[in-house]
């Protein structure tokens, strides 16, 4: 292996005007798509330094 695409995340319609948000439900979604991603790359990073080439894919959504 000597390539990472990280392509999953959540994108949904938040309104923050909205008294009865939950706030955790927001935090949930920033876990996925800036942690997971964060994650990846630090999990599998060790393993693609040994490599003679390598690369890291970051696929977002205009939201995300």
């Amino acid at each position: 292996m000597n390539i990472i695409i990280n392509n999953a995340g959540i994108m949904r319609l938040i309104d923050l005007r909205d008294a009865t948000l939950n706030l955790e439900n927001i935090n949930s979604e920033i876990a996925t798509n800036l942690s997971g991603t964060v994650q990846m790359v630090h999990q599998f990073l060790p393993h693609l330094l040994t490599k003679k080439s390598a690369a890291i894919v970051n696929v977002s959504s205009g939201i995300a």
